[in-house]
């Protein structure tokens, strides 16, 4: 090899060693989406629920019930410290929430200085009086790309707008009644 193109080679490499790692490294297209613990079964108002698709969508089976849900498959239940299906009650009433999570499609952002970022889909079922009852299904991006994480309350009761167990509460002193 002659000594001015080695030079050169040798000249090039160390200047491809010196650029930053992000100028190195193309930014990842999308964010992956995790599924640390996939919990696809729990137990609501005793009875067994099973996560499961039909034509794209999750859905949620009890017995010989079949609940088609709002969001995409597939689906995960929201899990606890346990990692087991997490089940709130609110007013009475039980309640599970249903996750999905993709790749975003967004092009407004950069994972590789933004973060991740997935598409995100939830959705409540609660039992009332034994019957299954779906909430209002919500969706939106995320920097949570894993549909199994835990979530807290607000999220599970967030798509109801009535609850047939609450008790309707005496007006504090002096509050007129309504």
């Amino acid at each position: 090899m002659h000594l001015p193109v080695a030079a050169s080679t040798l000249a090039l490499g160390l200047m491809l060693a010196c650029l930053p790692a992000d100028a190195q490294t193309p930014a990842a297209a999308s964010s992956p989406v995790t599924t640390r613990h996939p919990v696809t079964t729990a137990t609501l108002a005793g009875r067994v629920l099973q996560l499961g698709e039909r034509d794209g969508q999750c859905v949620v089976q009890r017995d010989a019930e079949t609940l088609p849900l709002g969001i995409p498959a597939p689906c995960y239940f929201s899990t606890g410290r346990d990692y087991a299906a997490q089940v709130h009650v609110f007013n009475g009433t039980p309640i599970v929430l249903i996750q999905h999570a993709k790749p975003s499609t967004r092009t407004d952002w950069n994972v590789a200085t933004d973060g991740p970022i997935c598409d995100y889909a939830a959705q409540a079922v609660r039992d009332v009086g034994g019957k299954l009852e779906p909430g209002m299904a919500a969706s939106g991006s995320s920097p949570r790309c894993d549909p199994t994480e835990g979530t807290d309350q607000k999220n599970f009761v967030y798509g109801y707008d009535t609850w047939p167990n609450l008790k309707p509460k005496k007006p504090a002193a002096g509050q007129p009644a309504r």
